[in-house]
C-alpha cells in the first residue's frame, strides 16, 4: 500500500501541469511559427479578459457609465456626474509633476557621475519630453490594468506608448526581466513598407497580395522570445524575419549597461498578487457601483424634483391597459393598473414621490467613497467644502497623499528601469558625444564614459507631489525665527519675481526705519569718523556680497567678486 502510495506522488510530481511548445531562435522557420502560433493561443484568454475590463473602464472614463442614453426614456433625467473621469485627471498632473530624480549606483568618477545625472533629467525634461508620456501611461494603468511603453532607437532614443490590446503577454510571466518567456505586439504597416522593410520576402509577400494593393494595410506580429533574446516577425504562416535582440551589443559586451537582452518594453503595474503581469485590479473598477450608485441617486433627485416620478393608480373601469400603457411611456412616469375595477372614484390617482434625505445622504456616501479610492478628496482638487476646519483638511490631504505614495513607488521603479534602458541604448547605438541642454546648461556626454558596471537608481520620494500649503506654512514659521531669507520665503509663498520682490523689501524696510543702519563714532572733537573712509567702504564691500543681486550671480561670477572683494580688503588693511 505505501508503495502504491508513493508511486502516486511520484506521477502528481512528473505530470505537466501545462503544454508549451519549445520556443528556439534556431528552429526551423515551420517549427518556429508554430511554436509562436502555439504561444499566442496560449496567452489569448487572458488577454480578452483583460481587454474586456479595459473596454468598460474606458467607457466609465469617457461617459461615466456603460448605459447607453439612448435607453432612458425622453421624460427621464439623464445626469451623469463622472467622478472617475475627475478622479484620474485629478491624479494624473500630481504624479508627473515632479522629474524623478536620477542616483548612480556603482564606482564613477564625481565629475562623470554629475554629467550622466544632468544628462538624464535633460532627456526627461527636454529631449524626450517624457512628462506627458509619463501620463499616458498612467492613464493607460488605471483603464487596462498596465501601462506600456516601448522604447527603440532611431536617430535617437524614442519611447512612446503602446495601448495594452496591441500586447499580448506570456501568462506565466510575472516580471518582464526574469520569468516571463515571450511578449509580441500586435502591428500593421502597407504591403509596400513591409516589402522594404523585408526585402527577403518580398516575393512572397507580392504573391499573397499582389501588386495592385501596395498601398493597402495588413496586420502582423512581432514576437520577442527568449525572455528578449530575440525577436520574428510573422504575417500569417510567413515568417517575415528573425534575429537576435538588435538592442544588445554581442560582440562588444562593454558597450552594454545590461548584462543580458531585454525586451524593449517598460511595464507599470501597481495592485499585483504575482500571477501575471496584469494588475488583479484597478481603482476604476473598485469605483464602478459606486459611480453606477450616485449617478442612480442624482437622476432620482433630478426626476422627483421635475416631479416626473409620479406614481400613477388607475381602474380597468375607466381605461383600458393598452391605453394605460401609452400614457405611462408617454410621460415615463410609473404606474399601477387594478385590472379588478378598483376603488377609485376619479378613475385615475396620482401619488406624489418626493425627495427625502436618505436619498440624498446615500449619494454623497457613493461620492465620498469613490473620494477616498481615488485619493482625491476636495482637498487634492483644491475645492472647499462647508463646515471644513484646518485640521481637518490637513488630515484629508495626507490621507491622498498616503493613497499616491503606493503608486508614486512603481512609477519611480518604472523611471529606474527608463533611466537605465535609455543609457544602454546609447551605449549601445550612439556614434559621437551627445549633447544634452535645457537653455541654461549644456552637457556632453560620451558613451565611453558610461562604466558598465553601474545602475540608475531613482531617490526615493523625488516624484512625490509638494503639499504646496504645508510649504508655505513652514516657511512663514521660519521666517519668523529668521531661519529662512526674503528671497526664499517669497519663493515658498509661490510669489514670482523673488529677487526683484525682496530688493524692494528691503527699500522699504530702509525707508520705514526697520532696518537701522549702525553708525561710526565719532572721535573726540570732531572730524573724520574712526576708521574713517576704510570702514565705509569695508561696509560697502559686506553690502554688496549680502545684496540679492550678488546671490543671483553664476557661481564663477560669484568667484571674481569675491576675489576683488579680497584684494580691496587687503589693500585697505595694509593702507591702515
Amino acid at each position: 500500500m505505501a508503495e502504491e502510495i508513493k508511486n502516486e506522488q511520484t506521477e502528481i510530481e512528473e505530470a505537466i501541469l501545462a503544454e508549451r511548445r519549445s520556443l528556439e531562435y534556431k528552429a526551423k522557420d515551420e517549427d518556429l511559427i508554430k511554436a509562436i502560433d502555439s504561444a499566442i493561443k496560449e496567452s489569448i484568454p487572458l488577454k480578452d479578459f483583460i481587454d474586456a475590463i479595459g473596454k468598460s473602464n474606458e467607457k466609465y472614463w469617457k461617459k461615466g457609465t456603460e448605459i447607453d442614453q439612448k435607453t432612458i426614456h425622453p421624460k427621464r433625467a439623464k445626469i451623469i456626474d463622472n467622478r472617475i473621469f475627475m478622479s484620474v485627471e485629478t491624479i494624473l498632473p500630481m504624479l508627473t509633476s515632479r522629474t524623478p530624480e536620477p542616483m548612480i549606483g556603482g564606482e564613477i568618477d564625481n565629475e562623470i557621475n554629475e554629467k550622466i545625472i544632468k544628462a538624464l533629467m535633460i532627456a526627461y525634461e527636454v529631449k524626450q519630453k517624457l512628462q506627458q508620456k509619463l501620463q499616458t501611461i498612467i492613464r493607460h494603468w488605471f483603464l487596462y490594468r498596465i501601462g506600456i511603453w516601448k522604447y527603440r532607437w532611431e536617430e535617437g532614443f524614442v519611447t512612446e506608448c503602446v495601448i495594452a490590446d496591441k500586447i499580448g503577454i506570456d501568462p506565466r510571466g510575472t516580471d518582464e526581466v526574469k520569468g516571463c518567456e515571450f511578449m509580441y505586439e500586435k502591428m500593421e504597416d502597407t504591403i509596400q513598407h513591409l516589402t522594404e522593410k523585408f526585402p527577403k520576402k518580398k516575393k512572397e509577400i507580392l504573391a499573397k497580395y499582389g501588386t495592385n494593393r501596395m498601398k493597402s494595410k495588413v496586420g502582423y506580429i512581432e514576437f520577442w522570445g527568449g525572455e528578449g533574446e530575440w525577436v520574428a516577425w510573422k504575417l500569417g504562416e510567413l515568417l517575415l524575419d528573425k534575429q537576435k535582440n538588435p538592442n544588445f551589443d554581442y560582440t562588444n559586451e562593454e558597450n552594454n549597461l545590461f548584462k543580458k537582452p531585454q525586451f524593449p518594453y517598460l511595464v507599470l503595474n501597481v495592485f499585483n498578487l504575482g500571477k501575471n503581469l496584469y494588475d488583479d485590479t484597478s481603482l476604476i473598477e473598485q469605483s464602478r457601483p459606486l459611480q453606477d450608485a450616485a449617478n442612480k441617486r442624482k437622476n432620482q433627485i433630478s426626476d422627483l424634483t421635475e416631479e416626473n416620478k409620479k406614481l400613477i393608480v388607475a381602474s380597468s373601469s375607466v381605461i383600458s391597459h393598452e391605453e394605460f400603457q401609452k400614457f405611462i411611456d408617454k410621460y415615463g412616469m410609473l404606474g399601477i393598473w387594478l385590472d379588478s375595477g378598483g376603488d377609485i372614484k376619479s378613475g385615475l390617482q396620482i401619488v406624489g414621490g418626493q425627495v427625502d434625505a436618505a436619498t440624498f445622504n446615500d449619494m454623497g456616501h457613493s461620492i465620498t467613497e469613490i473620494d477616498n479610492i481615488m485619493g482625491t478628496h476636495s482637498t487634492t482638487r483644491g475645492e472647499r467644502q462647508d463646515q471644513e476646519t484646518f485640521g481637518g483638511r490637513k488630515l484629508l490631504t495626507a490621507a491622498d497623499y498616503g493613497r499616491i505614495d503606493t503608486i508614486i513607488v512603481k512609477i519611480e521603479q518604472l523611471m529606474e528601469n527608463w533611466y537605465n534602458a535609455y543609457l544602454h541604448m546609447f551605449k549601445v547605438y550612439s556614434l559621437e558625444d551627445a549633447e544634452f541642454s535645457n537653455g541654461e546648461e549644456t552637457v556632453v556626454l560620451s558613451k565611453n564614459k558610461i562604466p558598465r558596471g553601474i545602475m540608475v537608481i531613482v531617490k526615493k520620494g523625488s516624484t512625490l507631489p509638494v503639499d504646496k500649503a504645508s510649504r508655505a506654512e513652514m516657511a512663514v514659521k521660519l521666517a519668523q525665527f529668521n531661519f529662512i531669507d526674503p528671497e526664499t520665503l517669497f519663493t515658498e509663498l509661490g510669489y514670482g519675481k523673488e529677487q526683484e520682490r525682496t530688493q524692494k523689501l528691503y527699500e522699504w524696510l530702509a525707508l520705514t526705519g526697520k532696518i537701522i543702519q549702525q553708525q561710526p563714532q565719532m572721535p573726540p572733537g570732531g572730524g573724520q569718523p574712526a576708521g574713517g573712509q576704510q570702514e565705509t567702504q569695508l561696509a560697502r564691500l559686506q553690502q554688496i556680497m549680502t545684496s540679492p543681486k550678488f546671490q543671483a550671480l553664476p557661481d564663477e561670477q560669484k568667484q571674481v567678486v569675491i576675489n576683488q572683494a579680497r584684494q580691496i580688503t587687503e589693500a585697505i588693511k595694509g593702507g591702515a
